[in-house]
């Protein structure tokens, strides 16, 4: 796939993982990386998505990822496959997050 273009907003996570260059145990670690700094942001802001997070946290959290990847000798992601994949990581640990009082809720009256 082009580095010229940016990542469609409704590319498929395989179109994603072209982009960003990985193999598929690679793509899974960036997965989980990703999963996790959602999981971090909703745990501050619950209302928080990610094209509204500020932009100073946006590159926090690249930072993050990025030298992650790169402890793992994985090459850095780019800002368009990061942008796709935060932004669907943010609203499911948002979907996550607000359920989890429901679950624990019926687990609390089994």
């Amino acid at each position: 796939m082009s580095t010229l273009f940016p990542l469609a907003k409704r590319a498929t996570p395989e179109e994603a993982r072209q982009k960003a260059g990985y193999s598929k145990v690679e793509w899974a670690r960036f997965y989980e990386l990703t999963k996790d700094e959602a999981r971090r942001l909703t745990q501050e802001n619950l209302s928080l998505t990610w094209p509204r997070t500020p932009e100073e946290k946006k590159k926090e959290v690249m930072d993050r990822i990025n030298a992650a990847l790169c402890n793992e000798n994985m090459q850095p992601v780019g800002d368009d496959v990061l942008h796709w994949r935060m932004s669907s990581a943010v609203r499911d640990s948002r979907h996550n997050s607000s359920n989890r009082p429901a679950i624990l809720q019926s687990r609390s009256a089994e």
